[in-house]
């Protein structure tokens, strides 16, 4: 879920995303009707750079439960992993969750 948020924090999480050690993964970005205007262009233009990465628009506010939900139905994958617009992954996050699915 994105919902308004400052063009330097989406930027810092879309590109600690983007730096995973574990390639396999897919970005599902829905905006949240965000009002601020820089939002959608900058979703837009990291999908466009990095193929792994969909985005969605919703034309009304739906909350955060409802720009996941909607996320969630867009998934591809059977391993799922929520992140707000504000969270950081580090490095080697992914990685790690697939050691332990792989490990069972």
């Amino acid at each position: 879920p994105v919902y308004d948020p400052d063009p330097q924090v989406l930027a810092e999480c879309l590109e600690s995303v983007r730096r995973q050690t574990y390639a396999d993964w897919e970005h599902v970005l829905v905006d949240d009707a965000s009002p601020a205007a820089h939002v959608w262009p900058q979703l837009l233009a990291a999908s466009e750079a990095d193929g792994r990465r969909r985005v969605q628009r919703c034309e009304q506010n739906q909350g955060i439960v409802g720009a996941s939900n909607r996320a969630l139905a867009a998934v591809r994958g059977s391993i799922v992993v929520l992140l707000d617009h504000d969270d950081l992954l580090a490095p080697t996050a992914l990685e790690r969750i697939a050691e332990v699915f792989d490990a069972d």
